[in-house]
């Protein structure tokens, strides 16, 4: 990618950064976070499952152990039927993350692909350079993110 001089904001008349660049930053931003999910998450410890068994509290009578005994099957059975829902959110939630690392990849193709388009973030806009069509930040990210180029370049053209 090769770089081009700054761009005037058509707002402020400020130096703008090419918009490729503050993607990168915002990329680089995005991942740390992740990472730092990651880490956190695990460093917790895995949720401990009660059970009332040999809770110590001296000597059990035939009737609190039946209950207790009973508490702890339902337990159990409660434990087991909810293996497969957490089995099918985990695996929703990594289908998830690979449509939104997949919609970053094409993001990322579509701002490479467009070195004319810069961005002013003091004034949060994207903006193509030498053409007064400009859209909020917010707006070019979701059509980078839905992959809608075409609507990008239209919108910095000044048709929408």
């Amino acid at each position: 990618m090769a770089e081009q001089s700054p761009a005037s904001c058509p707002v402020c008349g400020g130096a703008s950064q090419q918009f490729a660049s503050v993607f990168a930053e915002l990329m680089a931003q995005r991942e740390q976070a992740r990472q730092a999910g990651e880490q956190a998450r695990a460093a917790q410890p895995p949720p401990q499952r009660p059970t009332l068994a040999g809770s110590g509290h001296g000597p059990v009578s035939g009737e609190e152990m039946l209950l207790r005994a009973a508490v702890d099957i339902a337990g159990e059975v409660l434990h087991q039927a909810a293996k497969p829902l957490a089995r099918r959110a985990g695996q929703a939630v990594s289908a998830a993350q690979a449509r939104g690392a997949a919609a970053m990849e094409t993001a990322r193709a579509v701002v490479d692909r467009h070195p004319e388009i810069y961005c002013c973030q003091r004034d949060e806009i994207v903006f193509a350079g030498g053409n007064g069509g400009r859209v909020p930040v917010g707006v070019a990210m979701r059509f980078l993110i839905r992959g809608d180029e075409a609507a990008l370049v239209t919108a910095l053209q000044g048709g929408a």
